[in-house]
């Protein structure tokens, strides 16, 4: 699976391919990802990816056990990465058309906005 940012300054290759996502809706993940952050359920250890433009990431210590990944140039969100080496990619970066959601995580924060009917 390939998959790449905004500006295609980062790209990433899993060696493994996932086609199931999940929805946390935790305030960390809404604020970042502005809803939803919907990411492979798959977890990936450093042997299972390849990333191309490593220069154009920008992490930060996002708590104590994990960090999260963006493109410097054009701010797209990549990843989440536990201290311990799991990564956790963001479902955006790679072709959609065969994703299925199969989880939904802290629906509790679920914001009405993500639920309510447009209003016409």
């Amino acid at each position: 699976m390939i998959g790449n940012c905004l500006c295609k300054k980062i790209k990433i290759n899993l060696k493994k391919a996932c086609d199931r996502v999940t929805a946390c809706y935790c305030k960390m993940c809404r604020t970042w990802a502005d809803g939803a952050l919907l990411s492979l359920e798959a977890v990936y250890l450093e042997n299972d990816f390849e990333i191309a433009g490593k220069d154009w990431i920008q992490e930060y210590a996002a708590t104590d056990v994990a960090k999260r990944g963006f493109c410097k140039n054009c701010g797209t969100s990549l990843y989440w990465k536990k201290n311990s080496g799991e990564c956790f990619f963001n479902a955006g970066l790679f072709d959609d058309s065969d994703f299925k959601l199969v989880a939904e995580y802290d629906t509790n924060q679920k914001p009405a906005y993500l639920t309510n009917k447009i209003e016409e």
